[in-house]
């Protein structure tokens, strides 16, 4: 009998992690890391991505973290910027740093077309790493702030 692996869902109660979480099941043993249960009926951590500590502690034991959990949108809105930019860039540091501390070596991690500053209608496709970044939005800034520290961090 083969031991699944263990992956940790950041976001799994939004758009991309509600469509990856049922993927994920088939071969791996999904654990979400969610402000609030998704009830999904998979394993979920409570807890908060600016605290580093909670962080840390769901990360230990997993082969790997998809992390596609940000503020954006309507949800950004009524958090406002500061909250935005806490939970998309300090929640980020957060998964990198306690994926180092607990030795996890596979972190995904998902930007946004927003990033490019050109929103759902780039000057062209598919984009490419010449197309210029000019985020026209806070969001948009801290998807790329999370791109510059996954390199970094690598």
């Amino acid at each position: 009998m083969t031991t699944k692996r263990k992956v940790l869902l950041t976001g799994g109660s939004g758009l991309v992690g509600r469509t990856l979480a049922p993927m994920l099941r088939e071969r791996w043993d999904v654990t979400h890391f969610e402000a609030k249960d998704p009830g999904d009926g998979l394993p979920c951590v409570l807890g908060d991505l600016r605290d580093s500590e909670a962080v840390a502690a769901a990360c230990k034991g997993m082969n790997a973290v998809l992390h596609v959990a940000a503020l954006h949108g309507k949800a950004w809105a009524q958090a406002g910027d500061d909250m935005g930019f806490q939970v998309n860039v300090i929640g980020t540091k957060n998964i990198l740093e306690g994926t180092a501390k607990t030795g996890v070596k596979r972190v995904v991690f998902t930007s946004s077309i927003w990033a490019t500053g050109h929103g759902p209608n780039p000057p062209y496709l598919p984009i490419d790493e010449e197309l210029p970044r000019q985020p026209a939005e806070l969001y948009g800034l801290t998807k790329i702030l999370g791109e510059q520290m996954c390199r970094y961090a690598t």
